[in-house]
């Protein structure tokens, strides 16, 4: 171990409640730049170490014309089992890769209690029922379950309740090829059992993909981010204008033998165009003519595919889609291969925006009176 000439001093700990556990943040002084630099939590309780972290390395700078500077050096989150009183040690430089002239100030420590009244943020993880992707019918049967850490199943109470708000995709007019999402609906849901959770898509929700931002409510304490679950609604007798594309966007898996049916009514009067992953240019797949034709893809490689369905330039229609999907089993997959393309107006591949992170006007409405929930007694 290289050592180094320089002076550190452990000052203070700040120990804060968050919604996902308990956050321990350091303040250090030295007296000149110095790299490299780690810290050391240690969580003590009744003088029995529980728990021990070391940072990554750190630079730590001197500020100009300063004798010495203190900054916060690192932040780090634990999640207690149970309530009580503890003590935080945190060392600087606790392998001693420094050489300083006083070595015993790298050390600080601080009491803090965890009030049995505080509960953690509830974090929820899930997906459609049996992970499927595609639904033609509104209600959407869903397999949602709190974190199962013990720490965190011990400190956070029963969902109360779930607001769910659903997101669709836009065409951006400004700029052409990005589809960018747009909340469509927030809805709320009593929840009695998270393992039976069925929503009951809003009737402004059109055919095409769908996200949903999940967030709950345990013990007065809402979640500090949501749970995300995509999938496509494909309803039957799906009406699409003249010259309008629908695009869904799903996942793959290698080897998977896919086959997409395309009905239309009337005939010959939409087209079907296939994106495989990692293609941002013309259709790998689409339907030689407009009307009900099916699209296979044998051994699918994995990732992320794009469906578009083009209406006839001429007339509005309706389309029924269905997709199958098994498992292929065979090695390897499909070459991908750009067939030329037969009309200069067929789609492109868009690029779908995520949507950003907004707690649900619900969750405010219920939640104002548990604004500041996360109490610490020091």
């Amino acid at each position: 171990v290289v050592q180094r000439q320089g002076e550190l001093a452990a000052r203070s700990i700040t120990v804060k409640q968050t919604p996902k556990g308990i956050s321990f943040k350091a303040k250090v002084g030295t007296m000149e730049n110095t790299t490299t630099v780690q810290v050391r939590f240690e969580v003590y309780k009744e003088n029995t170490l529980i728990y021990s972290y070391i940072t990554t390395q750190y630079k730590v700078m001197k500020a100009r014309n300063a004798k010495e500077n203190s900054i916060d050096m690192d932040k780090e989150l634990w999640l207690p089992s149970s309530p009580g009183t503890y003590e935080v040690r945190m060392t600087v430089d606790p392998n001693n890769r420094y050489t300083e002239p006083d070595e015993m100030n790298n050390t600080v420590s601080q009491m803090f209690t965890v009030s049995d009244k505080v509960a953690l943020a509830p974090q929820l993880q899930g997906s459609p029922r049996d992970r499927q992707q595609w639904f033609a019918e509104s209600t959407i049967p869903l397999e949602i379950a709190q974190e199962s850490t013990l720490a965190r199943v011990n400190r956070s109470a029963p969902v109360e309740f779930l607001s769910i708000q659903t997101y669709q995709y836009e065409q951006d007019e400004a700029e052409s090829g990005v589809l960018f999402p747009v909340k469509v609906a927030e809805q709320r849901l009593p929840v009695t059992s998270l393992a039976n959770v069925s929503l009951t898509l809003a009737p402004q929700v059109k055919a095409g993909p769908v996200v949903l931002h999940v967030w709950a409510l345990a013990g007065n304490v809402p979640s500090a981010e949501p749970l995300i679950i995509t999938f496509n609604y494909i309803p039957p007798q799906t009406p699409i204008t003249s010259d309008t594309v629908h695009y869904y966007l799903f996942e793959g898996q290698v080897g998977d033998k896919l086959a997409f049916t395309h009905k239309v009514d009337p005939t010959n009067s939409t087209r079907l165009f296939l994106w495989y992953p990692d293609n941002a240019g013309k259709a790998n797949q689409r339907s030689p003519l407009a009307g009900s034709v099916t699209l296979s893809v044998p051994h699918a490689p994995a990732g992320s595919y794009v469906l578009a369905v083009q209406g006839d330039p001429q007339a509005s229609s309706t389309y029924t889609l269905n997709l199958s999907s098994a498992p292929g089993g065979g090695e390897g997959s499909e070459e991908l291969r750009t067939r030329a393309a037969s009309s200069s107006a067929e789609p492109q591949r868009p690029i779908f925006l995520a949507p950003d992170e907004e707690h649900p006007e619900t969750l405010y409405q219920v939640f104002m009176p548990f604004l500041n929930p996360y109490p610490i007694d020091q």
